[in-house]
């Protein structure tokens, strides 16, 4: 296929970013399908797939329970999110440079939206955590919709976003679903850090885009980024109901770091020292 017509295809899906849902005639012909979920309103989540296999199998299997950790954090009426599951590499990176701008190697939520390519993740289909990462981009793709649906803010500008507490939440989302998800964060900080000599980040590694994703340790900034936001969360089963409180402090002017320490009660410096000593107390 003539490569400028296939990104106008995919371009023509890039509907999915709220307004009207994606055309099916411009699906069909960028081979993809349209998915129905048993027991998954299509206002909640709309599914698209290029390939059955084992791991869009996993996942669809997943999808009623990632709905439900959705209605635990933001009550019946969760933000919609249409899912572009691929397991063709080169369709996958089309399509992301078509909606976003650039092609993107794996995952990635957006407002209203998710798209994954699994087996670009090089994970067996049958490792939890190769599931468990879908509904963590559903965390970023949620976040991102309330706060844009409700306040009109950009969750990702350099106003609002702060990396660690974005993907921190977004991990402590897929642990609502793989109970493992981040207890497998703290097994790897011991094993593949601390046991070899790795010294803790300083909460400003953290905290803006540069230094969190393309400076340091990303890995360790990734989990523990996780295990600070399970910390301040609490281990309670309405812990995630924090979540939208959070944004709405942030839609009613206040910083995130404002809006997260008013949301949980808790103080962000202290709560990081605390993790780190607990990590690196051995």
């Amino acid at each position: 296929m003539n490569p400028a017509l296939y990104a106008a295809l995919f371009a023509t899906i890039s509907g999915a970013f709220g307004g009207l849902p994606p055309d099916d005639a411009a699906i069909q012909a960028a081979g993809l399908k349209r998915q129905a979920v048993a027991d998954v309103p299509a206002k909640q989540i709309e599914v698209f797939i290029d390939k059955d296999d084992a791991y869009s199998g996993l996942v669809l299997k997943a999808l009623p329970a990632f709905a439900g950790v959705g209605r635990g954090i933001f009550g019946k009426d969760i933000p919609l999110i249409r899912l572009f599951l691929m397991s063709d590499e080169d369709r996958y990176r089309a399509f992301t440079k078509a909606i976003f701008g650039q092609e993107l190697p794996a995952g990635t939520g957006n407002f209203h939206v998710v798209t994954m390519c699994l087996s670009c993740e090089k994970r067996r289909p049958e490792e939890t955590e190769t599931t468990a990462v879908v509904l963590h981009e559903f965390g970023h793709a949620w976040l991102n919709t309330y706060l844009k649906e409700k306040y009109d803010r950009d969750y990702l500008s350099d106003e609002i976003r702060r990396p660690y507490l974005d993907e921190g939440m977004a991990d402590f989302i897929a642990g609502r679903w793989d109970g493992d998800f981040l207890n497998r964060r703290r097994q790897m900080i011991r094993e593949f850090k601390i046991s070899r000599g790795v010294r803790p980040p300083d909460i400003g590694e953290l905290q803006s885009y540069s230094s969190f994703y393309d400076k340091g340790d990303r890995e360790l900034h990734y989990w523990i980024s996780a295990l600070l936001i399970e910390r301040m969360l609490g281990p309670t089963p309405n812990a995630g109901r924090k979540i939208p409180r959070y944004l709405d402090l942030i839609g009613q002017g206040k910083t995130p770091e404002q809006a997260w320490e008013l949301a949980t009660g808790k103080s962000i410096a202290a709560e990081y020292a605390a993790l780190v000593r607990e990590l690196w107390r051995n």
